[in-house]
């Protein structure tokens, strides 16, 4: 199997320049040697001048080429040069089927070893996740905790044996946008950490790859992350909880329109038992754990069982589709993952869910 790239200091359409300029020369050889040929059937001698021309250029070095090429495209030299010498490589990829997907081997290319190094790490990190999530033994604490701790291991052994160790490979790209389900493991947007592994790779590739487009992708990412985690500071500063209100009520209220645009209040549900329940619908698994709520809700709620469930979705037409036919109170949360409420009630991971007494205590 073979597989062209463009190497440091190229960008698509540079590559397509450039053979775009070597055709041209190719062509006036063949124009030249066509046109030469033709005359001089007709009077000797004349195509002469034309065919030393046309020997010329099929005589071009590599500096007169080059010359040439900078008479039309200026500029272009850093990127012909490194079109000569990195462009293409020949990768060779070994497997079995069915089992190729996490059974293969590959040579010819250290970006394509380590990206294979890497999608097999995110295969064991998915694998491992799994397994602890489908342990009944382990509480839905526990099993966050140990999520959270196999996570932050995972990115640790990342960042600085892949991405800090060499920034401008295509392999460091590769690993920021890696995932963990539907969730980014390296994600700027709520870890101000993650911030500094996404400006390190876009701040080398500015200095191998300047002007790429993915390089300034980088940047833009990075560039919002730093925006969040600023209003997410300035949200923390001003927030403040009346401690009064927590004495007398027991919980911190949540107050957010439902599906509705009805006011709805987390306090006014005192003397019922509520199932304070933060939801994701975008989620692969939301319609399992739907399903789930709808037999606990048809279950107890005669007996006086409530649901208060606060969506994190970002699109708020396809939340109002998912909740119209639940019987529950559905409430969205338009700041999404980012919420000053999930800080409030320390959640780390979502789905999670708190259960109320009818005395308003969690």
């Amino acid at each position: 199997m073979y597989y062209t790239h463009t190497g440091r200091g190229i960008e698509p359409q540079d590559v397509r320049t450039y053979a775009r300029v070597i055709r041209e020369i190719d062509e006036e050889r063949r124009e030249l040697a066509a046109f030469a040929e033709s005359h001089n059937a007709l009077r000797p001698g004349f195509g002469t001048g034309l065919a030393r021309h046309r020997d010329r250029l099929h005589d071009l070095t590599e500096q007169e080429e080059l010359m040439m090429i900078r008479t039309r495209y200026v500029d272009f030299e850093p990127h012909w040069r490194a079109h000569r010498k990195f462009c293409t490589e020949t990768v060779k990829i070994k497997g079995d089927y069915p089992d190729m997907a996490t059974n293969y081997t590959v040579s010819g290319s250290d970006n394509c070893e380590k990206i294979r190094e890497l999608a097999f790490k995110q295969i064991n990190l998915q694998n491992r996740a799994i397994a602890i999530q489908q342990d009944s033994s382990l509480t839905v604490e526990t099993a966050n905790d140990s999520i959270l701790k196999l996570l932050a291991d995972y990115k640790n052994d990342v960042k600085f044996n892949y991405i800090f160790k060499e920034p401008f490979k295509a392999y460091s790209y590769f690993a920021l946008f890696q995932t963990l389900g539907n969730w980014l493991i390296f994600n700027p947007r709520t870890d101000k950490d993650d911030i500094k592994v996404f400006a390190a790779v876009a701040t080398s590739w500015d200095t191998y790859y300047p002007h790429a487009e993915r390089g300034q992708n980088l940047h833009n990412i990075a560039i919002e992350g730093i925006k969040n985690q600023r209003i997410i500071a300035a949200k923390n500063a001003n927030l403040e909880v009346d401690a009064d209100k927590v004495k007398e009520a027991g919980v911190l209220d949540i107050t957010l329109l439902d599906n509705k645009g009805q006011a709805r209040h987390l306090t006014d549900l005192k003397g019922q038992v509520v199932l304070l329940d933060f939801h994701v619908f975008a989620l692969d698994d939301s319609p399992a754990r739907i399903l789930m709520l709808r037999e606990l809700y048809n279950k107890y709620h005669a007996q006086g069982l409530e649901v208060f469930q606060v969506s994190l979705d970002s699109d708020e037409h396809f939340w109002k589709q998912q909740t119209a036919a639940l019987p529950w109170i559905n409430v969205r949360d338009g700041d999404g993952v980012n919420s000053e409420r999930l800080m409030m009630y320390n959640i780390q991971a979502v789905p999670d869910y708190f259960l109320i007494d009818r005395g308003n205590n969690l």
